[in-house]
């Protein structure tokens, strides 16, 4: 097993989970309203677990491959840990003011750690 992919699956999954069942409530809450506000609440709903997708899966993936190939275990931890938080925080960000700094900076960390993790993997590939 890899007990650091696994944690983040576990981890990631349970944040896509609680987005998509957020984007759920809104399109019941909203079901009947077709107005301005249900659809950017709607929105901002789909795009907080849209975003997360596309960012999340791809980052799983290159985790399980730099923690498979012998990347520092430490290394790859804080990249975890570090990736969630900012997911956490630009869903948040999205979800209350789709232009407030903690989605901003949220969205920066993100490719940061992706410039990261891609860097770390290359470096272990080069390395074996």
């Amino acid at each position: 097993m890899s007990p650091i992919s696994a944690t983040f699956a576990l981890l990631l999954g349970s944040l896509l989970t609680s987005l998509a069942m957020n984007t759920t409530r809104q399109r019941l809450r909203f079901a009947r309203d077709a107005g301005p506000e249900a659809k950017e609440s709607i929105r901002r709903a789909s795009r907080a677990h849209g975003n997360t997708l596309e960012h999340g899966l791809p980052f799983l993936l290159l985790i399980f491959f730099a923690e498979r190939g012998g990347a520092s275990a430490t290394w790859l931890w804080v990249l975890c840990g570090l990736f969630v938080a900012g997911r956490i925080s630009y869903a948040y960000g999205m979800l209350t003011r789709p232009t407030s700094p903690p989605m901003r900076y949220a969205a920066a960390l993100t490719y940061l750690l992706e410039i990261a993790l891609l860097a770390t993997l290359a470096r272990t590939l080069l390395a074996s």
